[in-house]
């Protein structure tokens, strides 16, 4: 389920039985589709579709305009934005709470499916919103999900 955050931790067993010591937990986030948690968009109104890809649920929300933006809403203490970096990838400027943050390069010289490009985490549960607007270059920004640990 979207927005749920699970532990998993293991241990071994060698050939005669015995068990090791179980390892740290490993911490894994299932993210928001990117039809998910919009608040308000400018452009960024085409999906593309591609099961046989890397992409997550098979799906991408891009745009290829300066200045489309996508607002976000969200509840959480840490959020991690994903988005496929390529070669005909655009930057990317990224807001918290209408406050702008940095400028992410997504262009890549080799395709990558499921990117954390970004990454911010809070003491506090609060409700927030994650802006991304496309800088352009005539080039494809593609928002692909959001991760959010509660």
């Amino acid at each position: 389920k979207a927005g749920t955050t699970y532990y998993f931790r293991s241990r071994a067993r060698d050939a005669a039985g015995n068990l090791g010591k179980f390892s740290r937990a490993a911490r894994s986030i299932v993210p928001y589709d990117n039809g998910s948690l919009i608040a308000k968009r400018i452009g960024f109104g085409k999906n593309r579709r591609n099961t046989r890809s890397g992409l997550y649920k098979g799906t991408v929300r891009y745009s290829t305009r300066a200045g489309d933006a996508l607002t976000l809403k969200f509840s959480g203490r840490r959020v991690y934005l994903i988005m496929t970096k390529a070669k005909k990838r655009s930057k990317v400027r990224i807001y918290i709470n209408n406050r702008y943050i940095k400028t992410i390069n997504t262009r890549s010289s080799r395709t990558r499916f499921r990117q954390v490009v970004f990454y911010k985490s809070w003491r506090v549960k609060k409700t927030r919103t994650l802006k991304i607007i496309n800088v352009g270059n005539g080039q494809s920004a593609d928002y692909d999900g959001l991760g959010v640990m509660k």
